[in-house]
């Protein structure tokens, strides 16, 4: 009867210990984010040259690139990049995660994006502060 028990508690401890670790290697690392603000805009308001228009959310990972998104018609706020970089997104952003691996064309891993697309305005774009980690945001 005692070797059933520790064999039906290692048995327990294994599934867990394999469900939380196939849950890391499917849904990846979840990286911590800050909502800094949102901006109001019209499709008028910014140039539709890629970006906000067309895609869900992109890392803006420097002052080069946020200077060419102002002069396309964006509100950014200023940020130190040395500490952080800046996710401009078309919707609320509820979690970030980073995946296991590296995606095979960018050498870095991809960035997964959980939205909170039933809480946003579709008159917003929302920006929010991650960590100085590169990530692939794919398109989408």
């Amino acid at each position: 009867m005692k070797k059933l028990y520790v064999i039906l508690v290692t048995f327990i401890a294994v599934a867990i210990g394999l469900f939380i670790f196939s849950k890391y290697l499917i849904i990846g690392e979840e990286l911590e984010i800050s909502f800094l603000t949102a901006q109001k805009y019209t499709f008028n308001d910014i140039s539709d040259n890629g970006h906000i228009n067309r895609y869900e959310w992109f890392i803006i990972s420097g002052e080069i690139q946020r200077n060419n998104l102002v002069e396309e018609g964006y509100i950014i706020p200023v940020i130190d990049f040395n500490k952080n970089y800046l996710i401009i997104s078309k919707y609320k952003i509820s979690k970030l995660y980073r995946t296991i691996g590296d995606d095979l064309c960018s050498g870095v891993p991809n960035g997964r994006v959980i939205f909170d697309k039933g809480n946003s305005n579709k008159n917003f774009y929302y920006f929010y502060l991650m960590p100085k980690i590169m990530l692939s945001q794919g398109v989408g």
